[in-house]
């Protein structure tokens, strides 16, 4: 798959690789796993033509690891040839005298797992860091998909390597516009078949790289998600397991229900208690870990809320989990036992449901990325939902600071939902929020995922109800 994007993240290495040349860094990358951070690092080495050596940490006995890293380093430097290590602490010597003596990258893949193949590696590199840091020219990067423990491991002060790294870069999902760069350069589908795709596997590069090898990408997206992820030999049929279990650890089971009760459309309080079984006085704790430990799920609030506490509402924060959760992982028992294709005509069925709140997400992502632009028509300082206890709702509003300008719109998967019922609630909403605010102008509008009858335009325009069709975005 072509390599897109990724300019921020490629021009802080470029910056931390000069930086390097003079004083030694000591640079750790994390992120999601699929997210692509392997990826970034080869190719910004490979682009640069810079020397280096990659490693990659696997959960293998120590002597085996070190006889594999012996034969990388006779790849790199001849003269190690025969060189065998019997301690990781004779290895790190050995790499810190090339780093002081020639400036060199290594790279360390999977760095976390040193936890569970020899736990001492972490005082022998803060031995060696301490000692040689001020005297290398040269690049360490340490990756690690993990995300909590490789930040417990550089950023908990009981830990030996706290506050030793000198470079930090989280990857993150690509953003809609590299999205949309990755769309043109590999499909010529049509914008709401990319659009759905998107709505599914949102930013994360693995996932499009599935599509492209097992020929799928433009194809029926109901076809990929049997293939990837309903069949047992599936490459995603595990993938909620494979993503979090080794974070949760062997108590995955409790997180496991509440997810499963959010990807189910169950965002508040109280309905995330009753569906997942969790009592309402021990719901906080995993709420608040799932959000600020693990970061795999959101809180919103209502836009001019101010009482957050009792009104918040929680989103997982992929796209791709809230459906294995949703599908997967709620009828594991039934998948185990027989092939998908009986449950997809129902999960066909109901992925309109499912879209609808992905759909939303994206009309919120899309106009945040057009508020980078001042130019832009669609430059707001805020994006975001209403609602209030009195069970008004509507799905997008966008203003600017100084309050000249107000968006009021709603988000509808299909055109064919759009009638007279919408276009009534776009106005009682604006007046809704005019009496609670005080902008001095308000845009109706609407973002539909595909596109509606020219007549039927003109219609809504002379209503004052501007016209988004989100899927123009991808073509």
């Amino acid at each position: 798959m072509k390599f897109i994007g990724r300019e921020s993240e490629l021009a802080r290495l470029a910056e931390i690789s000069r930086s390097a040349a003079a004083s030694g860094y000591l640079t750790m990358i994390t992120g999601r796993r699929r997210v692509g951070k392997t990826t970034l690092v080869r190719h910004f080495l490979q682009q640069n033509n810079l020397p280096h050596a990659y490693f990659f940490i696997s959960r293998k006995q120590p002597r085996d690891l070190l006889n594999e890293f012996s034969e990388i380093l006779a790849e790199t430097f001849p003269e190690m040839t025969g060189l065998q290590f019997d301690s990781f602490d004779r290895f790190f010597k050995v790499l810190f005298q090339k780093l002081t003596a020639t400036n060199f990258t290594f790279v360390m893949d999977e760095f976390q797992n040193f936890k569970y193949v020899d736990p001492a590696v972490f005082s022998i590199l803060q031995k060696y860091w301490d000692s040689h840091h001020d005297k290398i020219k040269g690049h360490l990067i340490v990756i690690g998909s993990i995300q909590t423990l490789m930040h417990h491991i550089f950023e908990n002060r009981k830990e030996p390597l706290f506050k030793r790294l000198t470079g930090k870069i989280i990857v993150k999902p690509f953003a809609v516009h590299e999205m949309r760069q990755l769309f043109k350069a590999h499909t010529g589908g049509d914008p709401r078949a990319n659009l759905e795709t998107y709505l599914l596997f949102n930013g994360i590069p693995f996932y499009y790289y599935l599509l492209e090898r097992e020929n799928l990408f433009g194809k029926d997206l109901v076809q990929a998600i049997n293939r990837l992820a309903l069949r047992h030999d599936g490459l995603l049929f595990n993938e909620g397991k494979e993503l979090t279990v080794e974070e949760f650890g062997k108590n995955y089971g409790r997180y496991f229900s509440i997810l499963t009760a959010i990807a189910g459309g169950h965002t508040q309080w109280n309905n995330i208690a009753t569906q997942s079984g969790v009592p309402t006085n021990s719901l906080g704790k995993y709420l608040d870990e799932l959000l600020n430990y693990y970061s795999l799920i959101e809180r919103k609030e209502s836009v001019f809320s101010k009482d957050t506490a009792k009104t918040s509402r929680y989103y997982l924060r992929d796209n791709f989990l809230t459906f294995w959760f949703r599908y997967v992982y709620k009828n594991f028992s039934r998948l185990e036992h027989y092939a998908g294709d009986r449950l997809l005509p129902g999960i066909k069925l109901d992925l309109p449901n499912f879209f609808g709140p992905q759909f939303e997400r994206f009309v919120a992502d899309w106009l945040q990325a057009q508020s980078l632009d001042e130019a832009q028509e669609l430059a707001f300082d805020h994006v975001g939902k209403y609602w209030d206890k009195g069970k008004n709702e509507i799905d997008v509003v966008a203003y600017r600071d100084d309050r000249e300008l107000c968006l009021v719109g709603e988000c509808k998967w299909n055109s064919k939902r759009v009638d007279a019922a919408v276009v009534a609630r776009l106005n009682q909403m604006v007046e809704i929020i005019k009496r609670k605010s005080n902008f001095k102008q308000f845009q109706k509008a609407l973002f539909v995922g595909d596109a509606i009858a020219p007549k039927f335009k003109a219609s809504l325009a002379q209503q004052d109800v501007k016209v988004f069709e989100v899927a123009d975005y991808w073509r």
